[in-house]
């Protein structure tokens, strides 16, 4: 796949946050250092959750305090969604510390789609101008997505955009009051979509083809329902 390259004069002003491991996915670093050069003044790496100990794996192999598909629900399989999970919570906690504004979140899979700079350019400020207008308020932008053909609810956190620090702190303190967690794209159409929140998504963003370090499996088509 041929994949978009950008250089520093596509470069934007949101901060980025970039989950991503190191140690566990270095075949990811190349992408990685693209999606940084969006913003190098801004972006910021999110140690990707992967080490659990005994006691952590015990816990969260309980379908009482983590549900997923039975047929997944054994050790690697919940705990790559768990680590995903927590990954992404640990980026909304950075948001919030630092009370950081219009930010993007980053998987390390995620790539611009050929042809997407200037959709990427405009939905970014239009989400900004949406402040002083009478626009919907969004909790969450969706920048890559994949639809549920069933029911249309939109899945996959790949890129997404938090407007401002108090949604995200609104997103955070709503997942970490429930009890049964699940897959974070989950909890987000249930706690965000279908609780009538508003979000808005675009495609421009996709997701590398390649290992799933969450599925334990190599994936062709990672972020769609094909």
């Amino acid at each position: 796949m041929n994949h978009c390259n950008w250089d520093m004069q596509d470069s934007i002003d949101n901060p980025i946050l970039i989950i991503h491991s190191n140690k566990y996915s270095k075949d990811r670093t190349e992408n990685v250092n693209k999606l940084y050069s969006l913003n190098p003044d801004n972006a910021t790496i999110i140690d990707a959750k992967f080490d659990f100990d005994e006691d952590e794996i015990l816990y969260w192999t309980d379908p009482d305090n983590f549900l997923c598909m039975p047929v997944l629900m054994y050790t690697e399989k919940v705990i790559g969604r768990v680590g995903c999970l927590l990954s992404h919570l640990k980026a909304l906690e950075h948001i919030v510390e630092n009370k950081l504004n219009d930010t993007i979140i980053f998987e390390d899979d995620a790539y611009l789609k050929d042809g997407k700079l200037d959709d990427l350019l405009g939905a970014l400020k239009e989400k900004k101008n949406n402040g002083h207008s009478n626009a919907p308020h969004d909790y969450i932008v969706y920048l890559g997505y994949s639809q549920n053909p069933k029911n249309d609810w939109i899945y996959c956190c790949h890129s997404y955009l938090i407007p401002t620090w108090e949604r995200a702190q609104y997103i955070l303190n709503t997942l970490n009051c429930v009890t049964q967690k699940k897959a974070i794209d989950s909890m987000l159409v249930k706690y965000i979509q279908k609780a009538g929140i508003h979000y808005s998504y675009y495609d421009i963003f996709g997701q590398n083809a390649g290992y799933s370090y969450i599925d334990k499996k190599d994936k062709k088509k990672p972020g769609t329902w094909t």
